[in-house]
């Protein structure tokens, strides 16, 4: 199983290969950990920079996967994207976060929390 979840990571994050293929969109151009945890198989995908013959190092880059033993990736983290973000089934981004309600206007413009007789937002009286 651990080697099922890798190769689907592998197909999932790189480019299918080409004759004339870059190298770092190669197979061997990357370095692999896999866990199984359970039910859950944890692929992690890092760039080999020595292998294309950089010199240095690569930032924001690879991906990691947590995939059923059945075979489906339930997340996909590429490069530097937060942990935190969720995408609901179906890859629907979700939907706005409604505005927080306005505070209460009061009728002359002022401000709610300012007593009744003074000044009005530098109106001559």
């Amino acid at each position: 199983m651990a080697l099922r979840a890798l190769v689907l990571a592998a197909r999932d994050f790189l480019p299918p290969p080409e004759e004339e293929q870059p190298c770092r969109d190669k197979l061997e151009a990357h370095r692999y950990r896999v866990i199984r945890r359970g039910d859950i198989v944890f692929v992690q995908i890092e760039d080999d920079d020595e292998f294309c013959g950089l010199k240095y190092l690569s930032l924001d880059t690879g991906a990691r996967y947590a995939i059923s033993t059945d075979g489906r990736i339930l997340r996909r983290i590429i490069g530097a994207e937060p942990e935190g973000t969720e995408i609901p089934d179906g890859g629907m981004e979700p939907d706005p976060i409604a505005p927080s309600p306005a505070p209460p206007a009061v009728a002359d413009g002022g401000s709610p929390d300012a007593p009744e007789d003074s000044p009005d937002s530098g109106t001559v009286q």
